[in-house]
């Protein structure tokens, strides 16, 4: 009746949800400081 009822129900449900989440979040994070930050 069921010889083969889930042989492959999920193969790749998730094989790549985040390829590239955060590859450069902070490419010149200390571009994005204040101007004064590494001028003391």
């Amino acid at each position: 009746p069921n010889p083969n009822p889930n042989p492959n129900p999920n193969p790749n449900p998730n094989p790549n949800p985040n390829p590239n989440p955060n590859p450069n979040p902070n490419p010149n994070p200390k571009k994005k400081r204040w101007p004064q930050q590494g001028n003391r």
